[in-house]
């Protein structure tokens, strides 16, 4: 039948475009090149196919950016939560519950271990008890002897059974910056852990409650801990104890810290003697204000002080002092009160002041904080380095 032999396509008329056969003779290649006439149906389905991967592939890689995007945002938060859940699971063994017995009265704290059977906590905490006991994370319940305690830092250090107690990995207080990320990791009153996540906001803050009693040098951070946590951890990103919570009596929340550093200082000398040695200079004082590099004002001085005996007068602006070759700069009161408190009785510095527009410097040696007694507080609370 016509059309059923492939020579029929010579029979009638040109043969057709070799695009649109399934075969091509190699001497017809031609006909793909430089030609004039519009792509075949199929081609141009292919070629807008291509296209069209390719608009889709473009739109995708969009795509994906903006949900990577998205999902980096959304999964923060978990990965954050991740990371301070892990740091404070690695900590958590070395924060203990502090269990107190004031007659027919319970209180609790927080506590951390820093050395094989010594347990820190608050001082303020320990007032008027007659039996403390340590919980652990694991539930062990352990009887504690108060071993000392220091009302000008805060801080109490127990003895507890060796055995039963995992200290805690200590970092350098030195070390951190304003802004840096801390956790706080204590006990709470249901024996569950408790965490919460901050930043270091200043140093050298002095904290004053009802008592009279001022805790200088601390560390203030947006952590929200209660009365119940003080003496808790305060962690930095390593795991690293960095800070001991400090949360005084009648305050509902608290974000202190005493430094680590002055922690392992105190908690040494209570552990040699049962009492910690702090430098005291005897003068009441503001922040000078007026003044572009700060430094703190005396506005009065305690007779019979080692700032007395010095001369130092009401209005002199204390700037800085000197220890042998090292200068530290005062710019506020707590920040004096600070310093001062971390040098050792005995200790000679030399101050230097501002007196009327005259720069001075005036020799002293530093007394006893243990002798400034009730007068300080007497006079202005928590203002008397």
């Amino acid at each position: 039948m016509p059309g059923d032999d492939p020579e029929d396509e010579r029979a009638g008329g040109p043969p057709p475009d070799p695009s649109d056969r399934v075969w091509v003779h190699p001497s017809e290649m031609t006909a793909f090149v430089a030609r004039d006439r519009p792509a075949s149906g199929r081609r141009a389905r292919w070629a807008a196919l291509a296209v069209g991967v390719g608009v889709v592939a473009a739109v995708a890689v969009v795509a994906l950016a903006v949900n990577l995007g998205d999902s980096a945002r959304s999964v923060r938060p978990a990965a954050h939560s991740t990371v301070v859940q892990r740091i404070a699971s690695a900590v958590a063994p070395s924060v203990v519950a502090i269990r107190l017995t004031r007659g027919d009265q319970t209180g609790r704290a927080s506590g951390v271990c820093v050395q094989p059977g010594q347990v820190v906590t608050s001082a303020h905490a320990l007032e008027g008890v007659s039996a403390i006991s340590v919980v652990t994370a694991d539930g062990h319940v352990l009887p504690a002897t108060e071993v000392g305690r220091d009302p000008v830092s805060d801080l109490a250090l127990l003895a507890v059974d060796e055995a039963s107690t995992r200290p805690a990995k200590l970092g350098e207080s030195a070390e951190l910056s304003v802004g840096q990320q801390v956790i706080g990791v204590a006990s709470s009153a249901s024996g569950q852990r408790w965490v919460d996540v901050g930043e270091i906001a200043s140093f050298n803050r002095a904290f004053v409650w009802s008592q009279g009693v001022a805790v200088p040098g601390l560390l203030e951070t947006d952590v929200t801990a209660s009365e119940e946590h003080s003496g808790g951890a305060l962690v930095d990103s390593q795991g690293a104890v960095v800070g001991i919570l400090v949360v005084p009596p009648d305050a509902s929340t608290a974000g202190f810290s005493l430094p680590i550093d002055q922690a392992r200082e105190v908690s040494a000398q209570l552990l040699a003697g049962g009492r910690a040695r702090h430098g005291w200079l005897g003068v009441l004082a503001t922040d000078a204000t007026d003044r572009a590099g700060g430094g703190a004002q005396v506005q009065g001085v305690v007779t019979g002080s080692p700032a007395d005996r010095a001369g130092l007068a009401h209005g002199d602006v204390l700037v800085d002092f000197r220890i042998g070759n090292s200068t530290t700069a005062i710019a506020s009161m707590p920040q004096l009160m600070a310093e001062i408190g971390r040098r050792k009785p005995g200790e000679k510095l030399e101050l230097t002041l501002y007196r009327e527009g005259g720069k001075r410097h005036v020799a002293v040696r530093l007394g006893d904080q243990m002798d400034a007694g009730s007068t300080t507080s007497a006079a202005a609370p928590g203002n008397a380095p």
